[in-house]
């Protein structure tokens, strides 16, 4: 038992070492690597029981885990955080509080299982009482009836008269894409251009407060777009209710509703899940890379948030991230988690600062249950 125990152990620190090449492994020129960095924080946490077995059995080789982790320990500082977080200012500017929220189209086909109204207007409440000047909303969702959502809405409700909305589909009066509404005036709008055609966007507003000027980029990468029996397989193997993408005009809807407690292949499911998986990695590498270019042009210091839909070890993220600071490593405390689905230690949405933007009170806020996604607010500092 001993020795398979001790073989477990190597093959533990083995995964966790090669998710460690995640971040500089470009997917598209060899993915495979990027499935052991979405799948880092199982591998930590393997990693972790061993060396807490291997201390209470008082055997020399709890070293080979604490090592690993060790080596990789800046990973796991994107993950958590120890301190309480910052609330001191870094400088004596203008400052503004920023909050970007994935609001999965305001629960436009009921996902919650409760009147979608409802929860639309628990989404408009919680904004109201987080009183920010500038937020980001990804997988936003607009009619211009005005019977369920509207840009005239929001502007009237959080007070914030200056908008950016980019659509990616429409579909008579109805929109789907990516907004940003500041109560700060926008001086320039645009967009950057992604070679893969899918629902993906990520458009920059260039905010002035003030005597400066800031440019904010609001992104939503590339999803996986698992569908109904691939999320029904995560449900089973979780035990727990799963989220599904609302990516794109039905959201999948069609494919849920007709859906029954059918028999999952699994085989050919993960299979194919592995094919989505692929997809979305080199897409996200190619997104991520084109944000980061424009962004490197910019006449202004530059925010990026958004749902980035990959992880703190990931190559788009170390390719957004460069040169600017995480606002949840700089001022965050706790468990940096943002997704609310059934794999709880998923962080997907960042806010990241160019590093002569000042950053305080960062925070998740996992009480907003209204999304499969939680909001994350910080204020910055010019």
């Amino acid at each position: 038992m001993k020795r398979i125990l001790i073989f477990l152990n190597y093959v533990a620190v083995f995964l966790l070492l090669l998710s460690y090449l995640s971040p500089f492994v470009d997917p598209q020129s060899f993915w495979p690597i990027a499935l052991f960095g979405l799948l880092y924080p199982f591998f930590l946490i393997a990693n972790l029981l061993f060396l807490l077995f291997w201390i209470i059995r008082r055997k020399k080789y709890f070293w080979l885990s604490l090592l690993t982790i060790l080596i990789g320990w800046s990973y796991l500082t994107r993950y958590a955080q120890l301190g309480t977080g910052s609330a001191e200012s870094e400088h004596a500017g203008k400052s503004l509080k920023l909050l970007s929220y994935n609001v999965r189209l305001f629960d436009l086909y009921n996902w919650k299982k409760d009147e979608n109204q409802v929860t639309r207007e628990n989404i408009y409440s919680f904004l109201r009482d987080e009183d920010a000047a500038v937020l980001c909303f990804q997988e936003y969702y607009a009619d211009d009836t005005g019977e369920f959502s509207s840009v005239g809405h929001i502007v009237e409700t959080q007070k914030a008269k200056f908008n950016h909305v980019g659509y990616t589909v429409s579909m008579g009066p109805s929109h789907w894409g990516i907004a940003t509404f500041s109560r700060f005036p926008i001086l320039n709008r645009g967009r950057v251009t992604f070679e893969s055609k899918s629902n993906n966007i990520c458009i920059f507003s260039d905010i002035v407060v003030g005597d400066d000027t800031l440019r904010i980029y609001n992104a939503h990468l590339g999803s996986i777009h698992f569908g109904y029996e691939e999320y029904q397989l995560l449900k089973k193997v979780g035990n727990s209710e799963v989220n599904r993408d609302s990516s794109g005009p039905l959201g999948r809807s069609t494919q849920i509703d007709v859906a029954k407690d059918e028999q999952i292949p699994v085989l050919k499911m993960m299979v194919r899940m592995v094919k989505l998986l692929r997809t979305a990695f080199e897409n996200r590498a190619a997104q991520a890379k084109a944000v980061a270019e424009h962004a490197a042009s910019s006449p202004f210091p530059v925010i990026i948030c958004g749902d980035i839909n990959d992880t703190p070890v990931s190559y788009a993220y170390r390719v957004l991230a460069e040169g600017r600071r995480d606002a949840f490593k700089v001022s965050g405390s706790g468990f940096g988690n943002t997704y609310a689905g059934a794999l709880p230690f998923f962080r997907i949405d960042y806010i990241l600062c160019d590093d002569d933007i000042g950053i305080i009170d960062f925070q998740t806020k996992s009480e907003a249950t209204f999304s499969d996604h939680f909001p994350i607010s910080c204020k910055v500092e010019l």
